[in-house]
């Protein structure tokens, strides 16, 4: 099992080429945003990966749901 810690990332980076790297507006730790299937967002700050026969399981480890998350709040996230 790999694990990754974005906490450790500068804030803008990009994580897979699509997760912005932000502060969290919940706890104000550094973590990689990403939006979910159901619409919702959260701040990933570690997650785990593991390779299996069938493709790679990433799973997130510790993070925060956002429950209102917009233009505004990405705005602020990113310039802190």
């Amino acid at each position: 099992m790999m694990t990754e810690d974005f906490t450790k990332l500068p804030i803008g980076s990009l994580v897979s080429g699509l997760r912005p790297i932000i502060r969290c507006p919940a706890c104000l730790r550094r973590g990689a945003l990403e939006r979910l299937d159901s619409g919702a967002w959260r701040c990933v700050h570690v997650e785990a990966s593991m390779i299996h026969s069938d493709g790679m399981l990433v799973e997130p480890q510790d993070h925060c749901e956002l429950a209102e998350f917009g233009e505004a709040e990405l705005e602020q996230a990113q310039s802190s």
